[in-house]
């Protein structure tokens, strides 16, 4: 198809700068210096332009391990499928309903699986598809651009010793002082010292900023990219819970207290007049006895009498 044969001619491209950059190291190298000698010592000068080549390398085979992945699937995949986007979107509804129905039989669930898994990969391929991922990932590039330049900020404003306790409790954040060109030479088991605990949602995006991108070999780089990328949304949205629920909290704490009715003394003196009839006799029969306990309460306490 025509993607096909444009991430060939790129890949072509690419193959050829490449090939110009690795006549470049080494004519830099047997020039070390101005001796002409292999085994001589770069100037710093002849260092630094040896460094920005070999990153340039590094970075156009990345960049040619992904066309041939491109490539690979366009070979595989062909042109468009034969559904739309739009189509291909229910029929995946439509198969994910009869995963999670209970009263699925075994047999549609397992034809449900391979007919989905063949949904899935003909939507990768849709131009729609693919348009959508590269907006998401651009909206994910720029949050995570954001989040470095804020860290940054905020390193730099600590003192060494702050900062230096703050890589001790959470050691990815170093990741930004290095760069990716340092972070791409990490062997692979170096990955598995850093567990990503004790990071805001900020923190983290800015470390996936700092990372390199990884080639397709470095399957244990890419793995712990992934978890951190899955560790973004969870912190993400714990964060938005929690922010949910500290303003439910502010206003229950704002609203006034409700008034609190006064609770009715029980009718003493229903009884007494006539079995506490309702309506406006047992009203007026428990006045007069209010009326009476106040007159007792006034009268002046009686003088015993002595015996004779």
């Amino acid at each position: 198809g025509m993607e096909a044969r444009i991430a060939k001619q790129k890949e072509e491209e690419f193959k050829a700068e490449l090939a110009e950059r690795e006549k470049e190291l080494r004519r830099q190298f047997m020039l070390s210096n101005g001796s002409g000698s292999e085994g001589g010592e770069l100037s710093d000068v002849d260092r630094a332009k040896f460094e920005e080549f070999k990153a340039r390398e590094e970075q156009l085979l990345r960049q040619v391990s992904m066309l041939q992945q491109a490539v690979a699937a366009s070979q595989s995949a062909g042109n468009e499928p034969e559904q739309t986007y739009d189509e291909l979107k229910t029929e995946i509804q439509n198969l994910q309903n009869v995963l999670f129905n209970d009263s699925s039989t075994e047999k549609q669930i397992a034809d449900a699986n391979i007919q989905l898994e063949k949904a899935m990969k003909q939507l990768e391929n849709t131009s729609e598809y693919k348009l959508e991922r590269q907006a998401k990932q651009a909206e994910q590039d720029s949050l995570n651009r954001n989040a470095i330049a804020k860290v940054k900020v905020y390193l730099n404003s600590l003192s060494e010793e702050e900062k230096k306790a703050r890589f001790t409790q959470s050691p990815e954040l170093k990741f930004i002082e290095l760069g990716p060109e340092t972070l791409m030479k990490f062997h692979q088991n170096d990955w598995k010292r850093y567990s990503l605990f004790g990071l805001n949602s900020i923190e983290l995006r800015a470390v996936r900023a700092s990372l390199p991108m990884f080639r397709r070999d470095q399957r244990l780089q890419k793995d712990w990219q992934d978890t951190l990328e899955n560790k973004i949304v969870e912190i993400e949205r714990q964060e938005s819970d929690q922010t949910a629920r500290d303003a439910a909290k502010a206003a229950r704490a704002a609203k006034p207290p409700a008034k609190k009715l006064a609770a009715k003394k029980p009718a003493a003196a229903a009884a007494a007049a006539g079995g506490g009839g309702g309506g406006a006799g047992g009203l007026f029969a428990e006045l007069l006895a209010k009326r009476a306990a106040l007159d007792q309460d006034d009268e002046p306490p009686k003088e015993e009498e002595e015996p004779p």
